[in-house]
């Protein structure tokens, strides 16, 4: 079997071009790669079906590549289709009149490279302004990326934050609880919910829950880890004034009651003071009213006898006088 039967039944791309650029031969996988009729492949050049952008790059990679390269050039076919087609070239040949090409489609690779930087790039722009802080760490603890919002926690700018050890920003109360789950991270790959305190720029402590997950690599080893931080401290201030305003509330509540009750003790003896006064009066009182009605009852015999009706009624209110102040 010769070398073109051999790159007949190839599956990948296989073309052979002049000095010019002109195919000399290509095999059916180039064909069906670059959309050309076998009747016009010689006439067809190499230029005519690679974008404008990438011609001067494969020419001056051809130009410089030796007689047999392993070394790649990407390119993309200018084709009459809705998607192009990537390429991968390398030199399988080089003579002084042809340079027989390799090309293989890498169309699928790139359109998931494509989407893996788009997802990235979403990724970073979620990473830089997410509301909660994140940390990327070693396997040791030392920082290598942060996020704005650990920025603003920490009030330490970015470039005395990395490279620095993780535990440089805890406190120091909470140092030795966080060595334990930092040991623990390290075990089961992750730190699940825990809430410590960490410490400023400003020498402020600062109320976190803090999450982690570690990624491995092929070994088991942990590459990186991931620490996300939710501040507290809004929270907790929060909490403090709601706290302060109940004492408050609770306080003002203690001093009014205190306030009804030495108002009711005064109503109370008044009322007592009131009774007693009225009780000495009355007897006070119905003394003498006692003598008037007797007077008025017997000037009531005396007008009845005289048949006078004036001084009868007279007495008569002077009795409802009397039982009235009586009730």
């Amino acid at each position: 079997m010769n070398q073109k039967e051999i790159f007949e039944k190839l599956p990948i791309g296989i073309c052979g071009v002049d000095t010019t650029g002109f195919i000399l031969y290509c095999n059916p996988v180039f064909q069906e790669m670059a959309n050309i009729a076998s009747t016009s492949v010689t006439a067809t050049n190499i230029i005519d079906l690679i974008d404008d952008a990438y011609t001067d790059s494969l020419f001056s990679f051809l130009k410089c590549s030796p007689q047999r390269s392993s070394i790649s050039e990407e390119v993309r076919f200018n084709l009459n289709t809705p998607s192009p087609k990537w390429m991968s070239v390398s030199v399988l040949e080089k003579t002084d009149n042809c340079t027989l090409l390799c090309f293989t489609d890498i169309s699928e690779k790139i359109a998931k490279d494509i989407e893996t930087k788009e997802l990235q790039s979403e990724l970073d722009e979620f990473f830089q302004h997410s509301p909660l802080g994140y940390l990327c760490l070693d396997k040791y603890g030392m920082i290598s990326n942060i996020n704005s919002a650990t920025v603003d926690i920490l009030s330490y700018p970015k470039t005395e934050l990395i490279n620095r050890h993780i535990s440089s920003f805890i406190h120091p109360d909470d140092s030795q609880y966080f060595e334990k789950l930092f040991n623990s991270l390290t075990v089961t790959g992750k730190i699940k919910e825990a809430e410590i305190q960490l410490i400023s720029n400003l020498n402020i402590p600062s109320n976190v829950l803090i999450t982690a997950r570690a990624d491995h690599d092929n070994q088991g080893e942990i590459k990186q880890i991931h620490l996300m931080i939710f501040d507290l401290s809004s929270q907790k201030r929060f909490e403090n004034e709601v706290t302060t305003h109940r004492e408050c509330l609770r306080e003002q509540l203690i001093d009014k009651t205190e306030e009804l009750n030495i108002l009711k003790e005064k109503a109370e003896a008044a009322n007592r003071a009131k009774s007693a006064f009225l009780s000495n009066m009355s007897h006070e009182i119905r003394t003498p009213l006692h003598a008037i009605l007797s007077i008025s009852s017997l000037g009531e015999e005396k007008a009845h006898h005289l048949s006078e009706k004036a001084p009868s009624e007279t007495v008569d209110k002077v009795k409802d006088y009397f039982k009235h102040i009586q009730h």
